[in-house]
């Protein structure tokens, strides 16, 4: 059997979302540089095959963009469409993550009390978004911006948060049975073999 590239599907998504917006460069003369010496030198370290949770074996940069774009469009193209957008907001960065939340409000709208679509996205960023992006979404601070009781925005953002994990658990399991196929997993019942 090959080597696996990730080590579970739910690593695959957070790792190809992660590099989406980084820059594709390739390694620059002084990361070369620091590299040879550290060789030269003995400090090199090389974590052994078994104890990697990723292993690009021998891909180039733009390889693992490859794979990572796969992994992306996997996501896209496999899920249905509620499914995908809880991917894109779990994982997602910048305008994935911002389209992943809208998609994601969308598909809970009808299970809310509250119907004021600023208000929805903003408890959803209150709950999915990074520290940063949460900064000034605290429960309380939306019901009274909002003018809406504090109460109703702790019992529609749970619902938005309960309906997400369902939702991403749904995906992860979905997308789990194609990439062990692929190998792009580990499939640990074949590991166990």
């Amino acid at each position: 059997m090959t080597q696996a590239v990730f080590k579970s599907t739910s690593q695959a998504l957070h790792f190809s979302y992660l590099i989406e917006f980084e820059p594709a460069a390739g390694k620059s003369i002084m990361q070369a540089m620091y590299e040879e010496h550290l060789k030269a030198t003995g400090k090199w370290v090389t974590i052994p095959a078994e104890e990697r949770t990723i292993d690009f074996g021998g891909l180039s940069p733009l390889e693992i963009r490859g794979q990572c774009a796969m992994v992306r469009a996997s996501a896209e193209h496999r899920l249905v469409y509620p499914e995908a957008n809880a991917v894109r907001a779990h994982y997602g960065m910048q305008t994935t993550k911002a389209a992943g939340i809208r998609g994601l409000v969308e598909y809970v709208a009808p299970m809310l009390t509250i119907q004021n679509d600023m208000t929805k996205l903003a408890m959803a960023w209150g709950h999915l978004g990074t520290i940063k992006q949460r900064k000034g979404l605290t429960q309380i601070q939306i019901a009274e911006y909002y003018g809406v009781p504090v109460a109703t925005v702790q019992r529609d953002q749970k619902r938005i948060a309960e309906v997400g994990r369902q939702l991403l658990k749904r995906a992860i399991d979905g997308l789990d049975v194609h990439f062990k196929r692929t190998e792009l997993v580990l499939d640990e019942a074949l590991q166990n073999d």
